[in-house]
């Protein structure tokens, strides 16, 4: 069987691996500071989510959760300083854009997660 073979997804194999969280996956908070995003809001909205490879110095693909997906160029600076999630006290906050619709939002992760999103606690 071929590597790069898919299941279709709505067969019983597609809907198990949908189902199946990234294998490189991490918790993460997304809020929407102004514009829409669909699937997102102006509350922290916390779920399993993952990176893909950086597209350049300041972009990211994040999936957040199974249904979400944000092209994200990140602010400059990137991190804003002093804050983080309520909830979460050891998470640091990502200011940046979703280039698609032009929202800009806030993404929380733990600090030793910041290098999926190629930066440095600091």
């Amino acid at each position: 069987m071929s590597q790069s073979w898919r299941p279709p997804p709505d067969s019983l194999i597609g809907r198990w691996f949908a189902d199946r969280p990234h294998h490189d996956s991490f918790d993460c908070g997304v809020r929407v500071v102004s514009g829409t995003v669909a699937g997102e809001r102006s509350r922290w909205t916390f779920r399993r989510s993952a990176v893909d490879a950086l597209l350049d110095d300041v972009a990211v693909v994040l999936h957040h959760g199974r249904k979400v997906t944000l092209r994200l160029a990140l602010a400059d600076p990137p991190l804003v300083p002093g804050a983080g999630s309520p909830a979460r006290l050891d998470y640091a906050v990502i200011r940046a854009q979703d280039r698609p619709t032009g929202a800009q939002v806030e993404v929380s992760c733990a600090v030793n997660q910041l290098f999926r999103f190629g930066l440095e606690a600091g």
